[in-house]
């Protein structure tokens, strides 16, 4: 008696889930590399903002020796950045 629904399984969940798998790892590393190729100031600033600490502007400031209304403004000009790379290199807001 044969097992399962006698589909080879090729195009089956798990092969599904592993090639979603792929393209988030493909998608990470694009991310990685366009975070990477950012200004030192632009990643660590961002880097902070980002970072599981949820520092306050007044902290930022301290840290950065930067004057806490300019963080919104670079802030800004650091994420077009980041969407500028990130887009060059393909990858498109719905890419999830």
């Amino acid at each position: 008696m044969p097992v399962g629904d006698g589909h080879d399984g090729a195009d089956g969940p798990d092969d599904a889930t592993a090639d979603g798998r792929v393209e988030l790892d493909e998608r990470d590393a694009l991310l990685r590399r366009a975070f990477a190729g950012l200004t030192p100031r632009c990643r660590e600033l961002l880097g902070l903002l980002l970072a599981d600490d949820n520092l306050s502007y007044a902290e930022v400031s301290q840290v950065l020796d930067m004057p806490v209304g300019s963080i919104g403004p670079t802030r800004a000009r650091c994420l077009a950045c980041l969407r500028r790379a990130v887009g060059a290199a393909g990858v498109t807001a719905d890419w999830r």
